[in-house]
């Protein structure tokens, strides 16, 4: 198997040992950080660029499902990470949605064209490693998987170890902390109806936040 090489391009040291107590603490500091960051009037207009035009498309549903839902994952996959862990999640509920949406958003499963982000280059990988004084004999030229918060190369170091380079890419913690503060601020204002109270929402939607931006963190994931 290969060895797993992670953190690169993070700014926190790594830590082996967590206990309970520290994952607990750490979801407190997830929800205080994302309540406290603010939601970008112009991220709510992109977004409505991406998505209101879907409303249109609403007559192609009656004529083939999955056509539909292929098209409104792939608006959905230009929305940033946020919403492709939120297809993702949709994909694996087959006990409430139908085999249209679980297949069209299914593919994000695979692989993820991330336009919000350029990528990590391989020579930006090797640069980070020799700063860390690692130093790898090879390196793919680009990833073997490509996801919505991370790219993974693969590589042998000078023994001839196998490893998997994981990288985060660029930019990505600032897009994820504006859209999860759109979805809290929308949880928030739910909470404050008795009838959607009832639905609990804002728990819903904080869980889905700490799931979410606990990725962006690979001492973690």
């Amino acid at each position: 198997g290969r060895h797993w090489i992670q953190n690169l391009f993070e700014d926190e040291p790594e830590h082996s040992h967590r206990t309970a107590e520290d994952d607990e603490r750490r979801a407190e500091e997830t929800m205080a950080r994302l309540y406290s960051c603010k939601a970008s009037w112009w991220r709510l207009v992109q977004l409505l660029w991406y998505l209101l035009p879907l409303g249109f498309l609403w007559p192609l549903w009656l004529v083939n499902p999955f056509a539909f839902w292929t098209v409104v994952a792939s608006q959905l996959e230009r929305c940033g990470p946020c919403f492709v862990k939120l297809s993702q999640w949709l994909a694996t509920r087959r006990d409430i949605f139908p085999d249209s949406i679980c297949i069209a958003f299914g593919r994000l499963h695979e692989q993820v064209t991330a336009e919000w982000s350029p990528g990590v280059t391989p020579a930006e990988v090797l640069a980070q490693l020799q700063a860390s004084g690692l130093h790898l004999r090879t390196l793919a030229d680009s990833p073997q998987a490509s996801g919505s918060i991370a790219e993974v190369y693969f590589g042998e170091l000078e023994d001839g170890t196998a490893v998997a380079v994981k990288c985060m890419r660029p930019g990505i913690r600032p897009l994820i902390e504006g859209d999860l503060a759109w979805l809290l601020w929308a949880a928030n204002v739910s909470d404050g109806h008795p009838v959607l109270r009832m639905y609990a929402l804002r728990w819903a939607a904080e869980l889905f936040c700490n799931q979410v931006y606990m990725q962006t963190d690979f001492r973690i994931e």
